[in-house]
This record gives C-alpha cells, sequence and structure tokens, in this order.
C-alpha cells in the first residue's frame, strides 16, 4: 500500500512538466498500479521504429500513448516484445507520463540517431476483431462511436452479438486504419 503521508510524498520530489510538485511522480505510481513489462528495440541510426501511436485518452489512469499499429518488419516488429494496444510510460528511461501528445512525438524523433530504445510498457487489452454481417442495410449495426470509441451499445443488436462492447476503440475498418499516425 503507498502510504502517501511518507515523508517521500510530503515534500517536492520531482520536476514533472516544468514544475514542482508535490506529489510523486507518475513514474514511482507504476509499479504499484500496473503489471509492467521491458522492450528493447534495436534499430540503425535514424530508422524509424515503425510504430504509429495515439494519446491514452481522458479515461485512462496514466496518461500517455498506446501503440495503434506495427509495420511488419520494421524494428519494433522485429523485436516480439510490443504489441497494439499496449501503453508506453517510458523510454530510455525518460517518462511519458503527462506529456502531451505532440511531446511525446517531438521527443520520440529526437531519439532517431539512438541505436537502442528501451520502453517500459503496461501490456494493453489484445486485440479483438469482429466482423459485422449485416443482413440488410436496413438492420442498424446498434452502437454509436465517439471519438473512435464505442459509447453506446443496444442489447441484442448485431454489435453486441459480434462482441463489440463499450469503451471499446476502433482502431481499423476493413483493414483501413482509423487512427492517424
Amino acid at each position: 500500500m503507498l502510504n502517501m503521508s511518507s515523508p517521500r510524498f510530503r515534500k517536492p520530489v520531482c520536476k514533472l512538466n516544468n514544475c514542482w510538485t508535490k506529489t510523486p511522480p507518475y513514474s514511482a505510481l507504476i509499479p504499484l498500479l500496473c503489471k509492467h513489462v521491458l522492450a528493447s528495440i534495436i534499430k540503425r541510426p535514424q530508422e524509424g521504429l515503425g510504430l504509429s501511436l495515439i494519446p491514452s485518452g481522458p479515461g485512462s489512469i496514466i496518461p500517455t500513448i498506446i501503440v495503434s499499429s506495427i509495420k511488419p518488419a520494421s524494428p519494433a516488429y522485429k523485436t516480439e516484445q510490443l504489441n497494439v494496444g499496449d501503453q508506453i510510460l517510458e523510454i530510455n528511461k525518460r517518462s511519458l507520463c503527462g506529456l502531451t501528445y505532440e511531446e511525446t512525438l517531438s521527443f520520440i524523433k529526437s531519439l532517431l540517431p539512438t541505436t537502442k530504445l528501451e520502453f517500459m510498457v503496461v501490456p494493453g487489452s489484445p486485440v479483438l476483431v469482429v466482423e459485422l454481417i449485416r443482413p440488410d442495410l436496413k438492420y442498424p449495426l446498434g452502437f454509436s462511436v465517439k471519438d473512435g470509441h464505442i459509447t453506446t451499445l443496444i442489447r441484442g443488436s448485431i454489435g453486441e452479438r459480434a462482441g463489440i462492447r463499450i469503451g471499446h476503440r476502433i482502431i481499423a475498418i476493413n483493414e483501413e486504419s482509423t487512427v492517424t499516425s
């Protein structure tokens, strides 16, 4: 159990996003909140990682980025350690938690000359492939989408019977990515 009254957490202990805070850094909480794994990517200088990333979204406990796709034959693909849906918390021991999406992408681009990258990730939910078969256009799919997430679902609908659930994130339709890279 995390003791927030501990002297370690009562005084300013970290500099996060250029301001002193009395709360512990997100990275100090990670081992307590979730199971994480380390992944290494070895690449040539100036070679891309082969990852598409999206922000974790407003409902995330730890605000960071999520792997939305991995290019085949890329350095990330070859490691076999990252998967679509994984949440990236740190790269080379620098926390991405609390950074804006733009700041995170800028940091990752600054690592292009680097040949070895160490990632701390929280494995994401497995990707679910759902095939929706509608017998006729007059039958609705039975769900609503907002910002790429399923927000409502009609009980017994085509979508529910296919396995769609509220909160699922749509990352592709007919093998076309719905996520910007």
